[in-house]
C-alpha cells in the first residue's frame, strides 16, 4: 500500500473540521455511531462523508436525516477519493468506528497529514503502540479519547507528528524503493522460490 504526499502543508490548512469520519454509509461501518458521539459532544463539530453501497439507500436516507438532527454534525454525502484529502487536511481527528477493516486507506490518508485517528479498530496494534492515536473499547472511551485530544494541542500534535514521520517512512518512500528493489532484483528461473528450485 501507498498514500499519496499532500501538495500542501496541512498545517497551513485552517483546522474548522475537530471530527471527520470518512466511508461508505454502511451498517458494517457503524456511522451510527458517529452520530451517537456527536449527541454527546453537541460542542465539537464532525464531518460526515460517504455515500450510500448499492441496495443500502434506505439505511444511506435514515442516516442522513439523523444528522439532520444534529447542530453539530455535517453531512457532505459521496466524495470522491481525489477530493477528500482537503478534509483531512482540516480535520484535528479522525473517526473510525467500524471494528472489521483490512487495512484502511483513511488512517494513510490521515496520518500522512498529521491527524491522529481515534478507532476500536487497530491494525497489527500500530495504533496504540506506536502511538498514531487513541484506540477504544467502548463508546465511553471513544468519547473521552476525542474530547482529551481536542483539550490538549500539545499531545494531538505529538501523534500526528508521529503519525506523519510514520506514514512518510513506510508508506510513500519506503514502498517505493521495495518495489524499486524487487523489479531490479535479477529474475528468478521459473519454479525457483528465493533461488531453491522446486521439486
Amino acid at each position: 500500500m501507498m498514500v499519496e504526499t499532500p501538495s500542501r502543508v496541512a498545517e497551513s490548512t485552517p483546522k474548522d473540521i475537530d471530527v471527520l469520519w470518512v466511508a461508505n454509509l454502511r451498517s458494517l461501518k457503524r456511522p451510527e455511531l458517529a452520530l451517537e458521539l456527536a449527541r454527546q459532544l453537541p460542542d465539537v463539530k464532525f464531518t460526515i462523508a460517504g455515500g450510500p453501497m448499492p441496495n443500502g439507500q434506505t439505511y444511506y436516507d435514515d442516516m442522513v436525516a439523523a444528522a439532520s438532527r444534529l447542530a453539530n454534525v455535517t453531512m457532505l454525502g459521496p466524495v470522491r477519493y481525489r477530493d477528500s484529502g482537503t478534509l483531512f487536511d482540516r480535520a484535528r481527528i479522525f473517526l473510525n468506528t467500524s471494528t472489521i477493516e483490512g487495512f484502511p486507506n483513511t488512517f494513510l490518508q490521515a496520518w500522512i497529514r498529521g491527524v491522529p485517528v481515534v478507532t476500536f479498530f487497530d491494525p497489527d496494534g500500530l495504533v496504540q503502540r506506536l502511538p498514531l492515536g487513541r484506540v477504544a473499547r467502548s463508546l465511553d472511551d471513544m468519547r473521552e479519547a476525542i474530547r482529551t485530544l481536542l483539550e490538549n494541542d500539545g499531545d494531538r500534535q505529538l501523534l500526528g507528528r508521529r503519525a506523519r514521520e510514520f506514514a512518510t517512512r513506510e508508506y510513500t518512500h519506503g514502498v517505493a524503493s521495495r518495489y524499486l528493489e524487487l523489479l531490479n532484483a535479477p529474475s528468478l528461473p521459473l519454479g525457483t522460490v528465493q533461488g531453491a528450485r522446486l521439486p
